[in-house]
């Protein structure tokens, strides 16, 4: 629990410096925010209401979502038996 809490963290953290303070998104005006969109991002809900808008989130973004859903599937695949 607290290598996640730390992992979200860091993540919404990360993205408000890249998209909070460079492109003033208000989506990740604060960190609590940026908190809020790593929390929906990692667990995969993805609302959309919150988006990166810069190059960079948006690289960042995809590199996150993608190491999720290899270990989604990587969960998946051991319970399963494939």
């Amino acid at each position: 629990l607290l290598s996640v809490i730390l992992l979200v963290t860091l993540l919404g953290t990360i993205m408000y410096i890249v998209e909070g303070l460079s492109a003033n998104n208000p989506g990740f005006q604060d960190i609590p925010n940026s908190i809020y969109w790593s929390i929906v991002t990692l667990t995969t809900v993805g609302y959309g209401t919150v988006v990166p808008t810069t190059i960079l989130g948006k690289i960042i973004a995809s590199i996150i979502i993608s190491i999720v859903t290899a270990a989604h599937w990587g969960w998946l695949k051991s319970m399963v038996k494939l």
